[in-house]
Formats: structure tokens, sequence, C-alpha cells
């Protein structure tokens, strides 16, 4: 018996619990880019494809094929294996005030560098 190739890469929904790899979510948003950045990162919904992706509380759900499904699980272990003082929010860089023009007269003023 032969499956059409279309029924092979229909997409599947599963969940994962990302509750051991981020106790308080705070990388939950940085997840989601990393793996729409590094596993098929053509065909997400964001980039116009059909793969659907989101995080509710600790769960990841994620509506993919198989094969994107495993490439996926092999990244979430990888992450998993980090210590967990690794596993930090990025922090944007501050915005440092300095003086701009000669300052204290007509012209000076105060701006924004980042």
């Amino acid at each position: 018996m032969m499956i059409p190739s279309k029924q092979l890469e229909a997409n599947i929904t599963r969940y994962y619990d990302l509750s051991t790899i981020l106790p308080d979510n705070s990388l939950s948003g940085e997840i989601v880019e990393l793996i729409q950045e590094m596993v098929a990162s053509d065909s997400w919904q964001v980039a116009g494809g059909d793969y659907h992706l989101r995080m509710l509380g600790s769960i990841l759900v994620v509506n993919a094929p198989d094969e994107t499904q495993l490439a996926i699980t092999e990244l979430l272990r990888a992450i998993a294996k980090q210590p967990k003082s690794n596993m930090k929010p990025r922090v944007p860089p501050k915005a440092v005030h300095q003086p701009l023009g000669m300052g204290g007269g007509v012209g000076g003023g105060v701006g924004c560098i980042f």
C-alpha cells in the first residue's frame, strides 16, 4: 500500500510541557523565536507557512509535521541540558542619556543613545 506524500507531511499537534526548562516562563517568547528561526524557518505562520506554534503558560503547542516535531524535541532536549544559571532572559541594553551639542545654552539638550 502506498501513502500519498501529502498524507506523510500532514501537520499534527503536539504539546510540550516546558515547566522543568522554564519554571517561571521568563524565556517562553525566546523559545518560540528560537524554534521559528532554527527549525523549518520558512514554514511557520509568521513567515507565511502553515506550521503553528504557541505558548500557553508553560505548555508549548505545536502544529507541524512529524519531522519538524522531532527537530523541536531535539532542540528542547539540548536546552534542558543547560545549567539553570544559563537560562536567563535577555536584558535589552539600557538607554544612556548624555548631553547633545555644547550644553547649557541655546541648542543644548539631552538625548538618548542606545
